[in-house]
Parts: C-alpha cells; sequence; structure tokens
C-alpha cells in the first residue's frame, strides 16, 4: 500500500479505534489527531475489529483489509491477523515514514512491534513514536506491577527501546516515562492531548428543589486504575441525600460487587445506578444532567473524560493524580488527594449544600474554563512537531 500524495505516511498500531469507544481516552487521542492533521499526514491505522470488552466484532466493517474510516485508512484485525507474522507483513507492505504505538504494553500492538523493529525485520527504518497513555503512571503501573515492570527491564536490557521517541501529555507524565524507562530528555517529547471544541453553555434541565438529592454521575471504566470503590465510599459517608450514576463498561465484577455492599452499608440512603456503557456522543449530554463528576482515579496522562464534563459545564471532583491541578484556583472544581477520603466527603457534602445560583455559576466557570484551554491550546502545533519532527529524523 503506498501513499497517495507527499504526506508523511504514519502508522498507527492500537488496539481500539473507532466505532470502538469502551476503552475511552487512547481512542479519542487518536481519533483528534486525525481529525486535527489528516491534510497533512496519511494516516494508516491497525486495530481491533471488535470494541473493549466485546467478544463479537464489530457488524458495519469489513476486516483484514483496508477500508475508509473517517480521514484515515484504518485496517480491522481479527485474531488471525493480529500475530508478529502478520504485523511484520503489514508494516513491511506500509513502508511508513512514522510507526506509532498507542500503548507500551499491548501484546499484540505494542510489544510485538517494537521486537520485530529490534530484531531487525522490518525492511525500512522507519521512526518510532511510543505513546504510553497513562500506563506509567504510579497509581497504573502499581496495578499488576509484578509483570510490568520486568517487562520494562528486559526490554531496556535488550535495547528494545533504542531509538524510540516517547510522546508525554504533560509534565507529570514525562516524569513517569524518566522513571519508568530510564529514556534521557531526548527521547521525551511533550505533545499535549488534541481536544474537540467547546459549544456555548448550555444551562442543565436540572431541577433545582431544596429537597433533590445531589446527583452525581462517575463516567469511565470500571476499574481498579479508576478507583470506584474509592468513589462509592466517599458518596456513602455523605451526610446528604445523594444519587451516583455509575456510567462504563465493567472490566472487573469482583470490584462491582464490592461496590455493591459499600453502598448496601450506607447509612446515609445513598442510591447508586448503574448504566453500563455509553457511547461518546452521549456524554456530554449525561454530564449535564448531573450535578458534579466524581473522578478519584489512580491516575491519568490526560483525562478526556474531565475536559468532557467542564465543556459540558459540570464541576468535577478529582485525585491529584491528572494534570487538571488548577481547577479550584478557576472555580470550575476541585482537587483532593486520595491520602484523605474524608476531603472528598467534606466537598461532596459542601457542594450539596450551595445555593443553586452558586452552582450555576460554578457551571458557568466549568465550561468557560474548558472553551478557554481549548482555545489556547498548542496541542495540534506540539502534535505536528512531534510527528513531523520524528519522522524526519
Amino acid at each position: 500500500m503506498t501513499s497517495q500524495s507527499d504526506r508523511p505516511v504514519v502508522l498507527v498500531l492500537a488496539k481500539h479505534y473507532v466505532p470502538a469507544f469502551k476503552a475511552g481516552g487512547p481512542v479519542r487521542s487518536i481519533r483528534n489527531i486525525v481529525a486535527a492533521l489528516y491534510e497533512e499526514f496519511d494516516f494508516r491505522i491497525v486495530t481491533s475489529d471488535r470494541d473493549h470488552t466485546d467478544s463479537e466484532p464489530f457488524p458495519s466493517v469489513a476486516r483484514n483489509c483496508w477500508g475508509k474510516c473517517d480521514k484515515a485508512s484504518v485496517f480491522y484485525a481479527d485474531s488471525s491477523h493480529r500475530g508478529a507474522q502478520a504485523f511484520e507483513r503489514i508494516i513491511r507492505d506500509v513502508n511508513p515514514d512514522l510507526v506509532y504505538l498507542n500503548s507500551c504494553f499491548s501484546p499484540s500492538f505494542s510489544i510485538a512491534p517494537l521486537a520485530l523493529r529490534r530484531l531487525g525485520r522490518l525492511g525500512k527504518r522507519s521512526a518510532w513514536v511510543v505513546a504510553p497513555r497513562g500506563e506509567f503512571s504510579k497509581g497504573a503501573i502499581s496495578l499488576k506491577a509484578w509483570k510490568k515492570r520486568p517487562v520494562l527491564r528486559f526490554a531496556q536490557a535488550c535495547g528494545v527501546f533504542e531509538g524510540i521517541t516517547w510522546q508525554a501529555t504533560s509534565d507529570l507524565e514525562v516524569e513517569d516515562i524518566r522513571r519508568e524507562t530510564g529514556a534521557p530528555d531526548s527521547a521525551i517529547l511533550l505533545a499535549s492531548n488534541i481536544t474537540e471544541g467547546v459549544g456555548d453553555f448550555v444551562e442543565p434541565a436540572i431541577s433545582e428543589s431544596p429537597a433533590r438529592p445531589l446527583k452525581v454521575c462517575f463516567v469511565s471504566r470500571v476499574s481498579r486504575k479508576k478507583n470506584l470503590a474509592f468513589a462509592v465510599e466517599a458518596m456513602a459517608r455523605a451526610r446528604s441525600p445523594v444519587e451516583f450514576d455509575i456510567y462504563g463498561p465493567v472490566e472487573d465484577e469482583s470490584l462491582v460487587a464490592e461496590c455493591r455492599r459499600i453502598a448496601a452499608a450506607a447509612a446515609n440512603g445513598l442510591v447508586v445506578r448503574w448504566h453500563g456503557h455509553v457511547p461518546h456522543e452521549q456524554v456530554r449530554e449525561i454530564f449535564g444532567q448531573h450535578d458534579l463528576f466524581l473522578f478519584p482515579t489512580l491516575g491519568e496522562n490526560f483525562g478526556h473524560v474531565i475536559f468532557e464534563s467542564l465543556a459540558a459545564g459540570t464541576p468535577v471532583l478529582v485525585s491529584d493524580r491528572t494534570p487538571w491541578h488548577d481547577l479550584e484556583a478557576k472555580g470550575a472544581g476541585w482537587v483532593r488527594s486520595l491520602d484523605r477520603i474524608q476531603d472528598f466527603v467534606d466537598v461532596i457534602d459542601g457542594f450539596a449544600s450551595m445555593p443553586p445560583a452558586e452552582r450555576l455559576a460554578m457551571r458557568r466557570r466549568a465550561h468557560g474554563y474548558a472553551k478557554a484551554a481549548h482555545l489556547a491550546s498548542p496541542a495540534v502545533e506540539q502534535t505536528r512537531r512531534l510527528l513531523l519532527g520524528s519522522a524526519s529524523s
């Protein structure tokens, strides 16, 4: 497959891509790069033929061949086309200027291609960029560290990462990559995540009856990394009447059972509703139906879902393990340490007692913060430099 123009060919290897949405932020990250830079780069994306946690393939896409999706060429691979031999054939056929990995730990879409590169089996010496997408945060690496850290040490010892460029999407992730890979500063480039546009503020259609419980939501994968049990515990300790809506694909049934036990023991009449996964197109509408987004994550390199909440005008209460450190200074939310769950509880109770006019003002500030952040973001230019610089090196 040869390029149809003089644009640099960027081959993206990503475990999930649209129409997938259950994998969350990593899918949005790639789609937003393509939407912003397709006129300058020829994007070819190799991905799996099904969504995260799904056992069946997408019914609407052709598998094991190249097709168009939005502004990119996409190869939806079934299990027989995700092995080392298949990737070797695809990479040789595409002959890209740049190979872009949307993870470091995916066995098929990252580890196998990196091993092929190290063994010199890919022909043309393409440039390589690895975007770990928060996989090296302290919270993320602590989950199955017994497996992840030996993989990293073995890769370092074998020279797998030599000549690789690492994409960090925040200053915090720069430190994470340096700590976990030993990469020199010259090999780590900062390129923030590209966000979607933010429209005008729309007042939420939520009743402000004094008797109405506080409506709080959690929108993310139901996994240990997202720290849902902590969120349910904080809600269970609140003194105010609260309702907690949980949206997202379930990755851990034992976590669901734990959260149900916590909610059942709550003395405040906590109402918890489980809604499952929702398409990305509905996320902002869901945020707009809630007063607060509670997200005590163990670590995010960016947090697209945080931006989506702010864009919908919904204040956020997050852990101190994301790049969104100035929420309180901007009057758009709160950042609290996971070391003190009571601090989360105090914010929930304080927000529940806030007069409706103050809540509305806070919603406007949250929306304004997201809009200003999107307009002022250097992400597109940073990503352009990342791709151009790597492809030409």
